[in-house]
């Protein structure tokens, strides 16, 4: 059992291509890129009145305490997830199509 392992334990690891590190740091860029907008977006929507306009559409909808509150989170998210669309659709589907992946 013991010598199996000690064969195991020398495991050659190539060295990563230039394209690999590039995929690499655009990658951390776009991750940083995606932290910083999930911060934006919902400051965004705070600064600019938008979320207590929308929390008062949906009081005057839904009329009801929970009802209005599932109502502003449903608005809430298909907005946030339609203004990330652009880039998901790029960290996704364009950038893995580029390196060939």
């Amino acid at each position: 059992m013991f010598s199996l392992l000690a064969e195991c334990t020398h495991v050659v690891v190539p060295e990563p291509s230039p394209e690999a590190m590039q995929f690499y740091r655009s990658g951390m860029v776009l991750w940083a890129i995606g932290q910083l907008w999930s911060l934006f977006l919902p400051c965004l929507f705070l600064a600019t009145g938008f979320s207590g306009r929308l929390a008062k559409f949906s009081e005057r909808v839904a009329k009801r305490g929970y009802f209005s509150i599932a109502l502003y989170l449903i608005i809430f998210v298909s907005l946030y997830q339609l203004l990330s669309l652009p880039l998901d659709f790029y960290s996704s589907y364009i950038r893995p199509h580029n390196y060939g992946l």
